[in-house]
């Protein structure tokens, strides 16, 4: 529909929350243009206005205006000047859930993050990933597929999911993780790493929707799953903070997680040092 003011879509309901999401995928004229729209019209909506920049007005939670924008100069002014597009940090509150991040900031804190974690992106972590790869490779090939002709498998993700998990644990997190090994839970812990790490990584949404209250006391074993999951992700996080501040004879290491953490112990922005809490975030 086309309105006064800039070409675009009026409707009652924003597509942003995760609400939303849910209640509206496809699109009901007047009430939502469907939070699936962008996939399935693609440059569809543009060439329909006859505009490389579509309005969305919706009055619902409150007035919003969103610009959908398929110009490529547009888009690299906006991804690029961080002081005239600012990120709405107030949307981002829900991904803080172990912690103030670098998602989740803007401004002088996004830059105190951004200085942390920019050195942890590097060729020798690259390599470790490509290492790390090579090595569970062969692991699924020589123990789990040792002496067998043929593989049958009724899903690929059954083997691709174990595969990026166990490189995320090292890569990551400097944490190894086998197919045979991380089969018996720590004292201490409900869970092993590589389960909570499963478990978070594709619950994220639930997290997302539901409170810690919910999530405990709910009477659905995958929301308590989900809770379980997070607190022994972030238990074993702390234990491996403190053990590597700890450890008598640093080890170098190329990971992410020690990567970052040897950037917090830095002074940074006069003597500030970052906390766990935000290391975990």
């Amino acid at each position: 529909m086309v309105s006064s003011g800039h070409p675009g879509f009026r409707t009652l309901f924003s597509t942003f929350g995760a609400l939303h999401g849910i209640l509206f995928r496809y699109p009901v004229p007047g009430v939502s243009i469907g939070s699936f729209r962008n996939w399935y019209r693609k440059h569809a909506d543009f060439e329909d206005f006859g505009v490389d920049i579509v309005s969305h007005v919706s009055v619902f939670p409150h007035v919003t205006t969103h610009l959908h924008v398929a110009d490529p100069a547009t888009m690299k002014e906006i991804t690029s000047n961080r002081l005239r597009f600012l990120k709405p940090v107030e949307q981002y509150g829900a991904l803080s859930f172990f912690g103030h991040n670098i998602v989740a900031s803007e401004g002088e804190e996004w830059k105190r993050y951004r200085k942390v974690t920019a050195p942890a992106f590097s060729e020798p972590n690259n390599k470790l990933v490509w290492d790390e790869t090579v090595r569970i490779m062969n692991g699924l090939f020589d123990d789990v597929w040792a002496g067998k002709d043929t593989i049958v498998s009724d899903h690929v993700v059954e083997f691709t999911l174990p595969i990026a998990l166990f490189v995320i644990g090292a890569a990551g997190f400097g944490r190894r993780i086998s197919w045979q090994d991380d089969l018996v839970v720590p004292p201490g812990h409900k869970m092993t790493f590589k389960d909570a790490l499963h478990v978070a990584s594709t619950d994220v949404i639930i997290k997302l929707i539901c409170s810690d209250w919910v999530l405990k006391n709910a009477p659905f074993k995958r929301l308590n799953k989900c809770k379980a999951a997070y607190d022994e992700l972030e238990q074993y996080m702390l234990e491996m903070i403190a053990s590597r501040r700890t450890e008598e004879k640093k080890e170098e290491r190329y990971d992410l997680f020690s990567s970052m953490l040897d950037a917090s112990a830095d002074d940074l922005d006069g003597g500030a040092k970052m906390t766990d809490g935000e290391l975990l975030g």
